[in-house]
């Protein structure tokens, strides 16, 4: 034997008072869903801002390192000369150098010239002090905006001869 139940079911009943009430709540739903949507795409765009900035700042200290380890193979590489490879701090420009003079003296002109060229208002200093070499490369960060105070970078890089 089996019994069936039947139960009926109400249907809601919707008076013209609950119809006026929920009139606009999707639309309010859906302004709510845009606005959250808005801020997380400001977000993922500040996030990107910072990620292109930080890998301008990582290529920057790259350069110096580079530069700085192939001025120090150039004094290692012309040792007899190394009271030459000084220099005191000095902002070079970007233009084609004059190739005159010693060996050291072409090698300090070209470094200069790339430094000038490769770092945003890139300086150097190099202080030589018996065998021991200190090389100062120093750039202005140019990624800096209204919001943060601008900043200048410096590598340096210390060896012995």
């Amino acid at each position: 034997m089996s019994f069936s139940h039947k139960t009926k079911r109400s249907k809601p009943h919707l008076t013209r008072r609950t119809v006026r009430q929920q009139q606009g709540l999707s639309l309010l739903e859906v302004l709510i869903s845009v606005l959250i949507l808005t801020l997380g795409l400001l977000g993922v765009a500040a996030l990107q801002t910072q990620a292109l900035r930080t890998s301008a700042d990582a290529q920057y200290f790259q350069q110096a390192t580079q530069l700085a380890n192939d001025y120090l193979e150039r004094i290692r590489a012309n040792s007899n000369n190394v009271g030459q490879y000084a220099i005191a701090q000095t902002q070079p420009n970007c233009t084609a150098p004059n190739l005159t003079g010693s060996a050291a003296e072409q090698d300090k002109t070209l470094w200069l010239q790339q430094i000038a060229c490769s770092l945003p208002d890139g300086s150097a200093l190099v202080a030589i002090n018996n065998q021991q070499i200190r090389i100062s490369i120093s750039w202005f960060d140019r990624a800096a905006n209204a919001n943060t105070a601008a900043r200048t970078n410096q590598f340096n890089l210390t060896s012995q001869l």
